[in-house]
């Protein structure tokens, strides 16, 4: 008797603390994940950038490697230090390649099922395939594209791990967009480097 009695109160406590015109109150939860004001699109091409790539204006890059292997991070500060790694390889086999990056981001996606976007840039010469996590990740976003005899793999850190990617899915637009400029620029400006397959 005494429990249904305590059970009463709590129930009719519960009720009470509502708004007594019926209108819900939002409440905020413990934590939230504000959204990133994404850069507009501006991009510069230099001769020391791999194959004619065309970074953001407002992202650093940073080469690395040389000859057939090449590698990129860009570094987006007004998205808090996000890199975005990318390696150019160049072979005879592409197909090999390709099997070898695509093996590497399922690795990096761990458990995580991943939601794959294919396009073409660069009048129909590259092809892109974007690997988003649907969960949260150390690597929420990861590419790779073909272009003739190059292959450009790539993988998105630097973001709170924790984020959804409902939140992030703003930012994870903009870096594609950016990296298909890049492909674009790539396909376009060094057409002639990567004829092949």
């Amino acid at each position: 008797m005494t429990a249904v009695v305590a059970m009463a109160a709590v129930a009719s406590g519960v009720v009470s603390c509502g708004r007594s015109d019926g209108e819900r109150i939002a409440t905020p939860r413990p934590r939230a994940y504000p959204r990133i004001e994404v850069a507009e699109s501006d991009y510069r091409r230099g001769d020391s950038l791999p194959s004619g790539f065309a970074v953001s204006s407002r992202a650093e890059a940073v080469l690395g490697g040389s000859g057939d292997n090449r590698w990129l991070t860009i570094v987006y500060p007004d998205y808090g230090g996000a890199r975005l790694h990318l390696t150019f390889t160049v072979s005879d086999d592409p197909d090999a390649v390709s099997a070898n990056r695509i093996e590497r981001i399922a690795l990096n996606a761990g458990q995580a099922s991943l939601s794959a976007s294919d396009t073409t840039v660069g009048g129909g010469m590259a092809s892109i395939t974007f690997f988003r996590c649907d969960e949260p990740s150390v690597t929420p976003l990861q590419m790779i594209a073909r272009c003739g005899t190059l292959t450009v793999s790539g993988a998105l850190t630097g973001l709170d791990s924790e984020a959804s990617p409902d939140s992030l899915g703003p930012l994870l637009d903009a870096i594609e967009r950016d990296f298909a400029a890049g492909m674009d620029s790539t396909a376009t400006h060094s057409s002639g480097l990567w004829r092949g397959r």
